[in-house]
């Protein structure tokens, strides 16, 4: 009659590593791939349109790396809070990228379309 309770399942963690990837790589690629551009245009015009293109390369790297994210975070998150870190990510990687992508637009007076 005196049964002891049982003892739960201790909560699953999240695996650090692929989660900086997942975090890491949107935003690292804005910024290596801006910085290639402005590096390799200089003063020539002929590279002057690249950058209006890498917003839609790193959309794709984000849609990509929400596949891994969602992977990553589903061992210990499920229904309603999954969905809802989904949709972070996602709309805070498209934000912090398009910041970086304008601030090292701005570092590079090349970038400049006249």
């Amino acid at each position: 009659m005196n049964q002891e309770p049982e003892i739960p399942e201790p909560v699953p963690t999240i695996p650090r590593g692929p989660l900086w990837v997942a975090l890491a790589v949107p935003s690292a690629v804005t910024v290596i791939a801006n910085l290639a551009i402005g590096f390799l245009s200089g003063r020539e015009n002929d590279l002057v349109i690249l950058p209006l293109f890498l917003p839609l390369v790193v959309l794709f790297v984000i849609i990509v790396e929400s596949f891994h994210f969602d992977r990553v975070v589903r061992q210990r998150y499920r229904e309603r809070s999954l969905l809802f870190l989904n949709i972070a990510y996602f709309l805070g990687q498209i934000i912090v990228c398009l910041t970086l992508w304008a601030g090292s637009c701005a570092l590079f007076p090349s970038f400049s379309i006249h």
